[in-house]
């Protein structure tokens, strides 16, 4: 099923427009005007978090007309999380909600699982629910690209990406729920996309490095801070992240080892690899950095926030023999299965995880053919993979999505789903082949 592509931009508020909105090409808000007439201007950083606020006013000087702008207010991220929004002190939860803080000192602050307040409500036009900024003149949430209701627990405009609703899972024919019906284990700070809980292991803050101690059993892991961090690396998957020694200062062994565990190194970085074996998370990120043509299939999102639900995949080595390839999908991932990962993958370059009602999830198993397979294209074979997180669809799905930007079904010849990779290592073509 295809369907037009539709973005939610609530432009103004009221008959009267008691208020009205502006925007930037990529949804993000940069203009407001409130009921007095009163007008603000936002500024955002290079990741999209927004850093500032203004107000304007008209001036003349030396007989020229000319804007004047005075801060209003600004934003304050330490390691990528809230610390200060609107120019008050908060503290947040790992969704984002802000749970003390905000205009005059407010303590703490609790909210239902889909973001309505506990009463009293406290002051709106600010970050509140899950990184949303509620808006007095409505109540509802501007979550980017969409606008969320929290009294209905769900947005306001269908999803926009043509390939969301998969055919082999009904619970995503519904377009309008806020991260399938799980808000206590998920968030969606773009209105885009569903992403993890933020905490130990993972990101914090959209933009934001991770923190704590995260484990990838492939190619390493992320976390603590700044992107990157003390991680743990199994060296019989794929040899010494490093290529060899890592630099590293004893006392950071000592302390990574107590949560890595006897055998398994520790390591520093953001899935760190240099030798000894490719690091899938590492070729991903490459490869979103350059998607060239590709960009368009991301449907309006950028490639940075694409790139950090790319992030929060898990990557498993599934090849015969792998230590830990005997694993069952459900030791791994919980979603109830009892296949292991090596037949999981048995005749497949990769396969991504789904959970008990069929939805992809963030856990990429990898083939024997992934590695050894020269013809293979592993940039591309990961960004396909990370399609079905992103979108929450299967392969016929992705190729219903895929289809508006000029993919077919054969692509080069290939069968299977291997078209898909083929038409992404080829930029993403328009032009049906």
């Amino acid at each position: 099923m295809t369907r037009a592509r539709t973005i939610s931009r609530l432009s103004a508020v009221g008959g009267g427009q008691t208020a009205a909105y502006a925007y930037r090409s990529d949804n993000r808000r940069i203009h407001s005007r409130n009921a007095s007439g009163s007008e603000t201007i936002y500024f955002y950083g290079a990741d999209g978090m927004k850093i500032a606020t203004y107000t304007y006013t008209m001036i003349t000087y030396e007989g020229n007309a000319e804007i004047q702008l005075t801060q209003q207010s600004q934003n304050v991220y330490f390691l990528g999380k809230p610390i200060s929004t609107e120019g008050n002190l908060v503290s947040t939860d790992r969704l984002g909600s802000v749970r003390s803080g905000g205009p005059g000192s407010l303590g703490y602050q609790a909210q239902y699982p889909y973001g309505v307040e506990y009463s009293p409500p406290t002051a709106n036009d600010r970050e509140k629910y899950a990184t949303y900024t509620r808006d007095s003149a409505t109540g509802f949430d501007y979550a980017v690209n969409r606008y969320y209701a929290s009294q209905w627990g769900r947005f306001l405009s269908p999803d926009p990406y043509a390939g969301s609703s998969d055919p082999s899972n009904p619970q995503s024919w519904n377009l309008y729920p806020y991260v399938g019906g799980d808000p206590v284990n998920s968030s969606d700070p773009s209105g885009l996309f569903g992403l993890p809980p933020y905490g130990p292991g993972g990101p914090v803050w959209p933009g934001g490095g991770g923190e704590g101690f995260g484990t990838n059993p492939v190619g390493g892991s992320w976390g603590f801070g700044f992107g990157g961090g003390y991680g743990c690396y199994d060296p019989s998957l794929l040899g010494n992240p490093y290529g060899g020694d890592s630099g590293l200062p004893p006392w950071t062994f000592g302390l990574a080892q107590m949560w890595c565990g006897p055998g398994v190194l520790p390591f520093l970085g953001a899935g760190a690899g240099s030798g000894g074996g490719p690091d899938p998370q590492a070729l991903l990120d490459a490869r979103i950095d350059n998607l060239g043509n590709c960009t368009r299939i991301l449907g309006g999102a950028s490639a940075s926030e694409f790139l950090k639900v790319a992030d929060t995949i898990t990557y498993f080595n599934g090849a015969p023999g792998a230590p830990g390839s005997g694993q069952t999908q459900n030791a791994v991932s919980g979603n109830g299965s009892s296949l292991t990962l090596a037949a999981t993958v048995k005749y497949d370059v990769a396969d991504t995880l789904n959970n008990a009602q069929g939805n992809p999830i963030p856990y990429v198993v990898l083939g024997r053919d992934f590695y050894n397979d020269p013809t293979v294209s592993q940039p591309n074979v990961l960004l396909h993979e990370a399609l079905h997180v992103a979108l929450s669809v299967g392969d016929p799905g992705l190729k219903t999505y895929l289809s508006q930007f000029g993919f077919v079904n054969g692509y080069g010849g290939a069968g299977g789903t291997d078209d898909i990779t083929l038409w992404l290592k080829a930029d993403c073509p328009s032009q049906k082949q």
